[in-house]
């Protein structure tokens, strides 16, 4: 019994030496975070709630990504790191003038990560903004606007033109997709496979908004996040985007990555049956929504095919031969898009050097192949009469 009572009393004097040490610390790394702690530190090792707390007091209000109702997320509004920025309205640039000048042609960008651009940091630099440039070089009074948003699909474009682009009076649209339309077909099975992606994704509001117990200290939290054990909770895959159940996008490009592909549901349905199974209808459909919206609405539309480079073996959405598949279908889709809808049709895949140098990861562009890119896509309406005179 006398044992019992010391080993008692040593524990609980251990747990109250640990509380002496923890608390002072806690209660620094909280005051740093909130007062000290620069915008890049405070947003990734805030917790949620003093995200929510400086976001709602309208102070340093510059998150990468802002909580959209109707679209998830958004590139969040006046976020500005130096070198990359978004306008007030939530688009990649500068701010855009509203209502629009007179006689300015304004086309607006409307994709994913490789119309953002997402691995060219200068915002100046993404293929929207060069072919601002060099569209204003040639002399054309123009104003191009990146309404692009990393892990956009077809459906949040079309969204995103309904509730956000039309708002800002654009005379043409350019539409580039396919990579996450893509990756939404490999969900099973195909009874989840439907066209408001509940197959892939979880909803907006997770279990995710409530963190482990753990994770509410922000001494542990800053130390699982350095050790990459959890997600700093302003990242996309901890606040925006959960992953449903029946998703195996990530699982596939892990298993090809590590070469033990196939394991666990590919051993009972292969990537190509689980395309099959889930076709591209949502894909064309959304792509036709965008066209006829545009039209109605009197703003030319650009339909482009999916550029890619299969020379990175150790990327499988670029190097395998079932994405190159993919691919393929999804550019037939989208100059099928173009011909039943009257939309302007650009084979931008076609025309686009498969060069390695010009890829970030065979999918993304560096900034040579943003440029590249842009150039192309100035030839291309130049060359087609898509853009009023000069000036």
């Amino acid at each position: 019994m006398k044992l019992l009572r010391v080993i008692a009393i040593n524990a609980l004097l251990a747990v109250l030496f640990c509380l002496l040490i923890f608390a002072p610390l806690e209660i620094a790394a909280r005051v740093y975070l909130n007062h000290f702690a620069d915008q890049e530190l405070f947003r990734k090792y805030a917790s949620m709630r003093q995200l929510q707390a400086r976001r709602h007091a309208g102070r340093d209000a510059k998150d990468f990504f802002s909580p959209h109702r109707y679209l998830g997320f958004i590139p969040g509004p006046n976020f500005d790191d130096g070198v990359n920025r978004h306008n007030s309205l939530g688009f990649r640039g500068a701010e855009i003038e509203m209502p629009k000048p007179k006689g300015e042609f304004r086309i607006v960008c409307v994709g994913g990560s490789t119309t953002y651009t997402a691995d060219v940091q200068d915002y100046k630099q993404a293929y929207p903004a060069v072919l601002e440039e060099l569209l204003r070089k040639e002399g054309y009074n123009v104003r191009v606007v990146n309404a692009g948003c990393i892990s956009w699909l077809s459906l949040e474009s079309l969204i995103n033109l309904q509730t956000r682009v039309l708002d800002i009076d654009p005379d043409m649209i350019i539409v580039y997709h396919a990579i996450n339309d893509i990756s939404a077909r490999f969900v099973w099975p195909p009874s989840v496979y439907k066209s408001d992606l509940s197959g892939g994704r979880g909803p907006l509001v997770t279990d995710r908004f409530m963190p482990g117990i753990f994770e509410y200290s922000s001494v542990l939290r800053g130390v699982m996040i350095k050790a990459g054990w959890t997600w700093p909770h302003s990242s996309i895959n901890y606040s925006f985007q959960d992953v449903a159940p029946t998703a195996y996008w990530f699982e596939w490009l892990a298993q090809v990555q590590a070469g033990v592909y196939p394991q666990g549901i590919f051993e009972e349905v292969s990537a190509q049956e689980m395309l099959r199974a889930n076709d591209l209808r949502f894909f064309e459909r959304n792509l036709a929504a965008m066209v006829l919206i545009a039209k109605h609405y009197g703003a030319a539309q650009v339909l482009a095919t999916f550029a890619h480079s299969p020379d990175f073996p150790n990327e499988p959405w670029a190097s395998s031969a079932v994405l190159g598949e993919a691919y393929a279908e999804a550019n037939t889709i989208i100059e099928r898009v173009a011909q039943e809808t009257g939309a302007s049709f650009f084979d931008f895949a076609a025309e686009f050097p498969q060069d390695a140098a010009l890829f970030a990861d065979g999918v993304h562009l560096n900034q040579q192949g943003a440029r590249d890119k842009a150039a192309r896509f100035a030839r291309f309406i130049r060359d087609g009469g898509l853009v009023p005179g000069r000036y």
